[in-house]
């Protein structure tokens, strides 16, 4: 694979990440009009997100059989885990997340 390939690969991949942050701004926002309409019609619902609907980027996702057995191990400081798992496991970062989602 050539150097001007390679540098094309790295840039498509960032330009998709660019469009899904874009993407994920925008859908939050819309989510936060939608509750602002349905707050200023009279319904009972804050049109802030809470912490708890947001979720903090950067994130991975974790996946196996439901059927595995997981042991997680934190350091004191929580900085360092180790996950151990009986069965095979895939990792998904934001990014892949993100497109699987469409955005």
């Amino acid at each position: 694979m050539t150097e001007i390939q390679r540098k094309r690969e790295c840039l498509q991949k960032l330009l998709v990440q660019q469009v899904c942050f874009k993407n994920l701004v925008k859908r939050n926002k819309d989510r936060e009009i939608q509750r602002h309409r349905d707050h200023s019609q009279g319904t009972a619902v804050d049109h802030r997100m809470t912490d708890q609907e947001k979720i903090p980027l950067p994130f991975i996702v974790v996946n196996t059989s439901s059927q595995a057995v997981v042991q997680c191990n934190m350091g004191p400081d929580r900085s360092d885990v180790l996950f151990t798992f009986s069965e095979p496991f895939e990792i998904n970062d934001d990014i892949e997340i993100l497109e699987r989602m469409s955005l």
